[in-house]
């Protein structure tokens, strides 16, 4: 008989085996997890925050909040505005994580040369995807001021390469 990662024999064998080393509970399928909701689906696994989001939404009172012009208000106040209507008008995005059997690693990595007006930094950001599944991102200003384009993607490219390895 083969077993595969996806085997009731095997995950009830598994799970026999731990629980005999550890104090553990089987709490069956994952719904819920550090604020992360996980929706199984056809295509295999969807990622999101709504419940997170709505609840940060109901903490600031803006569920049911419309935009207003507020010409005097400070720039850090009228940031958070803008990141929590962000945050409301995204609230059901996610992350799709589909069942396949590759196992191909691909990474994509840019920058923008002296990007930033008043620092002159270079922004670096990377994609990393396992097949088809995105499983790392990020996007974040050089430390140091590049002279060139050249050194600017070589710095992604290295910041990239760290994380893939």
């Amino acid at each position: 008989m083969v077993l595969t990662g996806t085997s009731p024999a095997l995950i009830k064998t598994l799970i026999t085996r731990l629980s005999k080393e550890f104090a553990m509970k089987d709490l069956g399928s994952l719904h819920y997890f550090l604020g992360v909701e996980v929706q199984h689906n056809s295509q295999g696994l969807f990622l999101s925050q709504t419940k997170y989001a709505l609840d940060l939404l109901q903490r600031v009172d803006m569920i049911e909040a419309k935009p207003i012009s507020t010409p005097f208000v400070v720039d850090h106040f009228r940031a958070l505005k803008r990141i929590l209507r962000y945050v409301k008008g995204t609230v059901h995005h996610g992350l799709q994580l589909h069942c396949t059997s590759s196992h191909e690693l691909l990474a994509y990595s840019d920058t923008d040369w002296a990007g930033c007006p008043d620092t002159q930094q270079s922004t670096s950001g990377y994609l990393i995807f396992f097949g088809p599944n995105l499983v790392s991102w990020c996007s974040k200003k050089q430390s140091t001021i590049s002279r060139s384009s050249a050194e600017a993607e070589y710095r992604s490219l290295a910041i990239t390469t760290a994380e893939v390895a």
